[in-house]
């Protein structure tokens, strides 16, 4: 499989190939014409590409090791608890505590300032986002949405504003609304329109396997096939071992979540009768 850069290298060729047979109507100089257009075009894309992430690191100084990646996710908790307007204490206070019990005193206390530094400042969260697309694996960035979404969550309620915010970090990290929606899939809660609506218990009891199809990402209509297939490229991109570099912590909720996609899988298959 080619990179991102090497494919956009081979478009650049290629255009740069067309254009040149077009004006000079001879091969070798339009496969000269090729390689000058896509070496350059590379050249530009890789010079602006560290502009932005030089950028962001200059702004919040994260991405090298483990400590950038906490910074990362302090700042985005800030966004999201922030994200109706009003600082909501049940979610501060669980992501105080999930500090506290992660890291020494000493660095709890480090992570705690930043914290409520991004909680009282208006973050540039486009600049972090535009780092964690470029950066972050699939594994990482589904580890952060997943407590993102946690986050959101908490309280039982998902309001619009926190799920329009979820939507819009997901865009400009370049992680799937699929993925945001199988994350979704995983909790208990009730949305600002369920609550106007008044839903009744019952109704919202019987989401189970709707929501077990959810999560794998998959239509009800799946057949065994695609359903076991569903679920071993889940496990296989969501298994604990892919964040152990991450600490216990975050193995910890991975391996939480992994246990959501394997009762999920679970449910599908008594529902449909595979063995």
């Amino acid at each position: 499989m080619l990179s991102k850069r090497l494919r956009f290298w081979w478009v650049s060729w290629l255009i740069g190939l067309i254009i040149g047979y077009f004006i000079t109507r001879n091969l070798i100089e339009a496969f000269i014409a090729g390689v000058l257009l896509g070496g350059i075009a590379f050249y530009l894309h890789g010079m602006v590409r560290s502009m932005i992430i030089q950028h962001a690191k200059e702004k919040r100084g994260f991405l090298a090791t483990e400590q950038d990646y906490l910074h990362s996710i302090l700042a985005l908790a800030a966004v999201i608890i922030k994200s109706d307007r009003d600082i909501a204490e049940i979610e501060k206070r669980f992501v105080e505590q999930q500090i506290l019990k992660g890291f020494s005193t000493e660095k709890s206390k480090e992570h705690l300032f930043y914290l409520e530094q991004y909680l009282e400042q208006d973050i540039d969260h486009q600049a972090i986002c535009k780092v964690i697309a470029e950066e972050f694996t699939y594994s990482s960035k589904y580890q952060l949405f997943y407590l993102l979404v946690r986050i959101a969550t908490l309280d039982g309620l998902l309001r619009e504003s926190e799920y329009r915010m979820l939507k819009e970090l997901g865009i400009r990290c370049r992680f799937p609304k699929v993925g945001v929606d199988s994350i979704l899939s995983m909790f208990h809660f009730e949305t600002e329109a369920e609550q106007r609506r008044a839903r009744s218990k019952t109704k919202r009891s019987g989401t189970s396997l709707r929501q077990a199809f959810l999560i794998l990402g998959i239509d009800e209509s799946a057949n065994e096939k695609e359903i076991k297939k569903a679920y071993r490229q889940l496990a296989i991109i969501h298994h604990p071992d892919k964040v152990i570099h991450l600490g216990e912590e975050f193995q910890l909720a991975a391996k939480e979540k992994f246990q959501k996609i394997l009762d999920a899988y679970e449910t599908i298959k008594k529902a449909k009768g595979i063995k």
